[in-house]
């Protein structure tokens, strides 16, 4: 009994040593968890130095610098999209028209910093250094990939004419930037097209009068799906201290070939400044396409998107478990709407809305980290699920 005696403090002191290490430990990985999810944070973003531009008008130099800032600020994101889209297209062998498209820009810039600012005759120009959300445009690419996989892959033929075919201006720019973006947002293009600018505009006339037989025809002699097209026109505004101004007007539609539905219409106006007439009009050409460009990646997806119904039947769950399953499939990519129609002994069928197909959906759940059930069967709109 005295040995025993003896041994106990020893005892005591290696119990007390073993429960610091081990409280030691749990603060350090409570400590560095932070840094990892910082870090994991951190990849998503990315920082970068742009300038950004803007017309002096009136003297209002505080408008100016407003329309420079966000010059700059769609700008970074071009850089950011050009540079994902581009190391894209060396896999998949797209030709890129130009070095840099325009996407949706809301949302992709989490911060800004103005680091000068500065005036060159009337430009009004600053310096900013943006950070922009890289993932998010990431799954903004995938989404516009998917959609158009799931619409049949369509071919889209851009025809743009002169709304006076009299005066003669560069609309292949219009073009140009039209299917640039397409292109980069993964549809397929027919960007070859023999008729005069006479015959083209005489089109659009008739698309307008909806004369399907004329579509048709016209689509089909080009194997198009879906017609793009537009009238541009162009007018010099005045000039200011050896600069000119120009405005270019261009109407759009999106037509569907098969059927001469008008998918989609826009009527736009934007203006260049350059030291001739010309080189305006070809700045404010540009920039209306780029613009028509991003609406109809914003745009055309979901006006081609197919939503399916797939249905998920889970067993052995728990209603708390249940709602949290239904709450990450709402939350799911390309998922509209999640409905519960049923639950009775611990079995539960869902009904979920959404432009992916059953495998894609599934391919989803199996991702999560703490699904609440295991996947047992998939087929062509049908999930079957069991509760761990």
């Amino acid at each position: 009994m005295g040995e025993r005696t003896k041994c106990l403090p020893s005892v005591l002191v290696t119990k007390k040593k073993l429960k610091r290490i081990i409280v030691c430990f749990c603060l350090l990985v409570l400590a560095l968890l932070p840094v990892v999810a910082q870090e994991e944070k951190n990849e998503d973003l990315v920082q970068l130095q742009v300038i950004g531009e803007a017309l002096i008008k009136d003297h209002n130099l505080l408008a100016a610098r407003d329309w420079a800032v966000a010059d700059g600020l769609n700008k970074a994101v071009e850089q950011v999209v050009g540079t994902l889209v581009y190391s894209e297209s060396q896999v998949e062998n797209y030709v890129l028209l130009k070095d840099s498209i325009r996407l949706r820009s809301a949302g992709y810039v989490t911060g800004y910093e103005i680091i000068d600012t500065w005036t060159e005759f009337d430009l009004y120009k600053v310096l900013l250094q943006v950070t922009v959300r890289k993932g998010m445009i990431i799954q903004d690419l995938d989404e516009l990939r998917l959609v158009i996989q799931r619409a049949g892959d369509p071919r889209v033929m851009v025809v743009v004419s002169e709304r006076d075919p009299s005066r003669r201006i560069p609309v292949q720019l219009v073009e140009a930037e039209i299917i640039n973006g397409l292109v980069e947002a993964g549809y397929r293009v027919v960007n070859y097209h023999p008729a005069s600018r006479e015959q083209l505009s005489r089109m659009f006339a008739q698309v307008r009068r909806a004369e399907t037989k004329f579509i048709q025809q016209f689509a089909a002699e080009y194997q198009a799906d879906l017609l793009v097209l537009g009238e541009a026109s162009a007018a010099m505004l005045g000039q200011y201290y050896g600069l000119v101004s120009s405005r270019a007007s261009l109407q759009t539609m999106v037509v569907q070939a098969e059927t001469g539905e008008v998918l989609t219409a826009y009527d736009l106006q934007e203006t260049g400044v350059d030291l001739t007439e010309m080189a305006a009009v070809e700045k404010a050409l540009s920039k209306a396409g780029q613009k028509i460009a991003s609406h109809l990646q914003r745009d055309l997806a979901m006006k081609l998107a197919v939503e399916n119904k797939i249905t998920i039947y889970v067993k052995n769950i728990s209603y708390p478990d249940l709602l949290l399953l239904q709450k990450e499939l709402q939350n799911t990519h390309l998922v509209s709407r999640v409905e519960l129609r049923e639950f009775i002994g611990r079995s539960a069928t869902l009904t979920v809305a959404t432009s992916l197909l059953a495998p894609q959906l599934a391919e989803y759940i199996s991702g999560w980290q703490a699904c609440p059930a295991e996947i047992t069967r998939v087929s062509t709109n049908l999930i079957e699920l069991a509760g761990r």
